[in-house]
């Protein structure tokens, strides 16, 4: 019998990657009552260390949330008691140092674009960020992978550093645009920085350590930040106000900490210690 050689065949699919666009909002500006006065009068009245600063910023407020919003970023980047690794200032200078080099900044940025498409990693030894969340993410229930470190590591904002080094190397606003909307959207669901009710009893005994490591994020991206073109004065304030919370919920738990040999522990103290350091202005440092 003649066997007929098929027109065509049909090949499996490509894997496909959904991809995730950066949502238009929430945005700092946009988050109304998480971020109005009282939220700004929280970091007014935290400011005993600085009387005079303290003063001008009551000013300020009193007058409207734009002059606060901008009294505070500019004494945030023009401050001489508490320096970075670097002064703002001097970032123009190491970019175009950096890009005249060998150092591979490639990774960083390719795991930047990774996260501008809502692609992220597993956990904190990932060497590849492969877990596709859709562009609405719940923080709190991210799904995406049934690793149970992931909940946590999501939640520590490592990602930050990546989207805050890839946008001063590149200048590409999609980064910039995608940390806002984080900072943002992650403050709509993590209101202060208590656990979640809807924490499993095993996630909750992780939360301490997520605080620590998420407090030591949020001031890298904010100091490599606070000097970047786009980078507005609303987007400061509420970065400066959420440190302040993890760092009141940090100080809280190494008051009552007995295991001081713990990774736990040791994470908590760094913490402290970089926050204390880095806004010496407010009135626990």
């Amino acid at each position: 019998m003649h066997l007929r050689t098929p027109l065509f065949e049909l090949a499996p699919l490509e894997q496909r990657l959904l991809l995730a666009a950066t949502p238009a909002s929430p945005r700092p500006e946009t988050l109304g009552a998480l971020l109005n006065t009282g939220e700004r009068q929280i970091i007014v009245d935290r400011f005993d260390n600085n009387p005079s600063q303290q003063s001008l910023l009551q000013t300020r407020l009193n007058a409207s949330v734009t002059q606060f919003d901008n009294t505070l970023h500019n004494y945030m980047q023009s401050r001489t008691n508490a320096r970075w690794y670097f002064d703002d200032s001097q970032t123009a200078d190491y970019v175009t140092y950096l890009l005249g080099t060998t150092i591979n900044y490639n990774s960083t940025v390719a795991n930047a674009n990774d996260v501008v498409e809502h692609r992220f990693p597993e956990q904190g030894s990932s060497s590849s960020y492969n877990v596709q969340l859709g562009s609405d993410i719940d923080w709190i229930t991210p799904g995406g992978s049934s690793n149970p470190e992931f909940l946590h590591q999501l939640n520590r904002h490592g990602q930050f550093q990546d989207l805050a080094y890839a946008y001063r190397i590149t200048g590409d606003s999609q980064y910039l645009e995608e940390l806002t909307w984080e900072m943002a959207d992650w403050s709509t669901q993590y209101i202060t920085s208590d656990v979640p009710a809807a924490y499993s009893n095993s996630d909750k005994a992780g939360w301490t350590l997520d605080v620590a490591l998420r407090a030591d994020n949020w001031a890298f991206a904010y100091f490599m930040m606070i000097g970047a073109p786009g980078f507005a004065g609303v987007d400061s304030t509420l970065m400066v106000y959420k440190l302040i919370q993890m760092g009141d919920y940090l100080q809280t738990q190494a008051a009552s900490t007995t295991d001081f040999a713990s990774n736990r522990s040791l994470s908590v103290a760094k913490s402290l210690l970089l926050l204390g350091q880095m806004f010496p202005e407010i009135d626990t440092a």
